[in-house]
């Protein structure tokens, strides 16, 4: 997950430098919903007209394969459904009603991640994961990378007088 925290800190950062809230869709994705929540702190959208609260899951290796990636849930029906035949095969998912012999982490997936609530700590966090070795750089503008994330950026997707 080395790699993958490291993408996520930058996706996250460019957000949060662009003035744009680092939320997501449907998380599907169980290592991606793992290392939002347990990392930095990304919480299940609760707001009201949320219709999809996800699905609690351990997540942890197999301790045969380490490529699998083991989901267990005491209601295996709440993962029926969740994942297609593809996306079982391509993340390389097994899903198992027995507790597995060595336990995982505990992580919500089926339902969209909102970043906690303290954005400054967030912030830090991000600096401490991506700024402090001095390995990630970046001069683009909170405008530039508005373009680059949106299309566009916020104060024409805010003015459609002034958008392309």
């Amino acid at each position: 997950s080395g790699l993958a925290k490291r993408c996520l800190a930058i996706w996250i950062w460019l957000c949060l430098e662009a003035s744009i809230l680092p939320a997501t869709g449907i998380m599907r994705k169980p290592l991606l919903a793992l290392i939002l929540q347990q990392s930095f702190g990304f919480v299940p959208d609760t707001a009201p007209g949320s219709d999809v609260n996800g699905v609690p899951v351990e997540v942890c290796r197999d301790g045969n394969d380490p490529e699998t990636v083991v989901l267990y849930s005491s209601s295996r029906k709440s993962l029926e459904g969740a994942f297609s035949p593809w996306d079982l095969q391509h993340q390389n998912i097994k899903i198992t009603a027995i507790a597995p012999p060595i336990r995982g982490r505990m992580v919500r997936i089926g339902c969209r991640l909102n970043p906690p609530s303290d954005l400054d700590h967030l912030r830090h966090m991000i600096r401490q994961e991506i700024l402090e070795d001095g390995s990630w750089k970046c001069e683009l503008s909170s405008q530039e990378i508005q373009q680059v994330l949106l299309g566009t950026s916020v104060a024409a997707r805010n003015n459609p007088q002034h958008a392309r």
